[in-house]
């Protein structure tokens, strides 16, 4: 009896140190202890530009995750699915971007969600005096 005892301690301790190790590997090699894996998740920037302006939120590929409007401006503003303005420095020269979001004057305080991919990068341009926003992307 003893004998059992003493080999189903040892049999305990082996399992939990295997799934200790296992728990640890999973960490190390960038699996998730949350909802979202590591790399996918979501950056933001606040935005307030008082006057028309360029941004750049990101030049690496990735997803425009949504535009959240807390306070209505007498300006308007778009994102565009690319790195620069200038169509002599982008990549496949156009003559045009592509929107991925674009908001009027006076857009209603709410969150407007997206998940669009960006095959280039997302570029802000704002004119006139937007509301304040926050925008997150990945």
């Amino acid at each position: 009896m003893k004998n059992t005892l003493v080999y189903l301690g040892i049999v305990a301790v082996i399992v939990i140190i295997a799934l200790a190790g296992i728990k640890v590997y999973d960490f190390l090699n960038g699996s998730s202890i949350g909802s979202v894996s590591i790399g996918n998740e979501y950056h933001y920037v606040f935005m307030n530009p008082a006057s028309s302006a360029t941004q750049q939120l990101t030049t690496a590929p990735g997803a425009l995750g949504s535009v959240i409007i807390t306070g209505a401006g007498a300006g308007n503003f778009v994102l565009y699915n690319a790195t620069t303005s200038n169509v002599n420095l982008r990549a496949l020269a156009t003559s045009s971007l592509d929107i991925l979001a674009q908001f009027p004057n006076n857009t209603a305080a709410g969150t407007y969600t997206f998940d669009v991919v960006a095959n280039y990068g997302i570029l802000g341009v704002f004119t006139g005096a937007i509301g304040t926003s926050s925008i997150t992307y990945r």
